[in-house]
């Protein structure tokens, strides 16, 4: 089998997701890892979040495999997306070369002087309010994440979001995720 090769391939994807709680890292994440199961045979999420509901550190795991996963938690992921200054601040020693490493630059004015990473800034938080609220930055970067890897689809995340939506009775919100999860993949290049 090749790489590429589908539901029983060798392809894997392990992303982790950082920020604050209620920044959506943990929907976001776990929004990916179900759109994964259609194509991958093997998939897990895990949350992390401190005790406190909003402000807490908060970090979403999610790994899409053809073979199975040992294990739900990972220290230095193939990919990170940082939605935190604290956030990046924690996982500085955990970036490893060769990372696809996307920042929101909105919230991280710093990046990390690496030159064994693809450092990808997305002012997703201003740009997500600009689209009508910050609150949907979380599937900008999920979008950022979609172009720059090939982990999935973006109409499969699309399908998924609008799923996880309607279930949970979130219809208001599902135009403005879209439209940002839409402009966070069109727009990185």
């Amino acid at each position: 089998m090749t790489e590429n090769s589908g539901k029983k391939g060798k392809r894997r994807h392990e992303l982790i997701m950082a920020g604050l709680g209620g920044q959506g890292v943990l929907l976001a994440t776990q929004v990916l890892m179900r759109a994964g199961l259609e194509e991958f045979a093997h998939g897990t999420w895990f949350p992390s979040y401190a005790t406190l509901v909003r402000g807490g550190d908060c970090e979403g795991t999610a790994i899409l495999s053809g073979q199975p996963i040992h294990s739900p938690l990972i220290y230095s992921p193939s990919s990170l997306i940082i939605m935190s200054m604290y956030a990046l601040e924690s996982f500085t020693d955990r970036i490893r070369p060769g990372c696809l490493l996307i920042l929101d630059s909105s919230l991280i004015s710093e990046p990390p002087d690496r030159d064994d990473v693809e450092l990808v800034q997305v002012p997703a938080t201003q740009q997500a309010a600009d689209l009508g609220s910050s609150q949907s930055a979380n599937f900008l970067m999920l979008g950022a994440y979609l172009r720059k890897s090939d982990a999935l689809g973006l109409e499969q995340i699309e399908d998924e979001l609008t799923k996880t939506m309607v279930q949970d009775n979130k219809e208001a919100f599902l135009s403005l995720n879209l439209e940002a999860l839409q402009w966070g993949y069109q727009n990185v290049a």
